[in-house]
C-alpha cells in the first residue's frame, strides 16, 4: 500500500487544511496535519505545536481559552514545532524536511497488488 498526499484546497492553510488566517493557529485535529506531522516528527502534533507560529499573544490566548475546556496539549519533550503555510508568513523554528501536508490513498497500486 502507497501513501499519497495531495494538497490542501486552494485557500485552505497548506500545512492543516483548514481555512484560518494565517496570523492564527493550526487545526491541530486536522487529520492531514495529523498524518504530516506524524510521518514527518514521529508523533501526534499537540496545540501548542499549532500555535507555536502565532505571536505570544495570539498564542497565550488560544492556551488559555484551550486550558480553559481542558484540551491544551504539549509535546513530552517540551519542544513545540512550528510550521507555516508554504506560501509564506512567519519564518519556522527550525527548518522542516519536507512542507508538503500528505494524505492517505488506501487504493492499492501496481507495486501493492
Amino acid at each position: 500500500m502507497s501513501v499519497h498526499m495531495l494538497p490542501a484546497a486552494p485557500g485552505n492553510c497548506q500545512v492543516c487544511a483548514t481555512k484560518h488566517d494565517p496570523s492564527q493557529p493550526h487545526n491541530a485535529h486536522s487529520f492531514p496535519y495529523g498524518m504530516w506531522f506524524q510521518l514527518e516528527y514521529g508523533r501526534d502534533p499537540t496545540w501548542a505545536d499549532a500555535v507555536a507560529h502565532c505571536t505570544e499573544e495570539v498564542a497565550m490566548q488560544w492556551k488559555e481559552q484551550l486550558k480553559r475546556i481542558g484540551r491544551w496539549t504539549e509535546p513530552k519533550d517540551g519542544k513545540p514545532i512550528a510550521t507555516v503555510d508554504k506560501s509564506g508568513g512567519v519564518p519556522v523554528m527550525r527548518k522542516l524536511k519536507n512542507m508538503e501536508p500528505v494524505t492517505v490513498s488506501m487504493r492499492k497500486g501496481k507495486k501493492d497488488e
